[in-house]
């Protein structure tokens, strides 16, 4: 994906193909947090729209750049931190658990 993003730069067909893209994981994580309302996971103070934009942020390829690319976290440290703060920010606490 940040190869694709780099050619948006300069190649008209690679810009309309990176914006399909983001359109689609756009769409996407709109449906995955619609869910998760509907199924009644999100926090209270948590909008579907919220949880939307959270996921789209999280798993952008501008996101992994910054911490995998060059501050030189592993992919699968990334991926933790991915799946955390989206517990942390989505999702109500556990039962028992403190909040903060």
């Amino acid at each position: 994906m940040l190869l694709i993003r780099a050619a948006a730069e300069t190649d008209p067909d690679a810009a309309t193909l990176w914006q399909n893209i983001n359109d689609e994981r756009l769409h996407g994580m709109e449906r995955d947090a619609q869910q998760l309302a509907d199924e009644g996971h999100l926090r209270d103070d948590v909008s579907p729209e919220e949880a939307r934009d959270v996921f789209w942020t999280c798993t952008s390829p501008e996101l992994f750049e910054l911490l995998v690319v060059r501050r030189g976290w592993t992919p699968e440290r990334f991926g933790e931190w991915v799946g955390e703060t989206f517990v942390a920010t989505l999702l109500p606490p556990e039962p028992g658990t403190p909040a903060g």
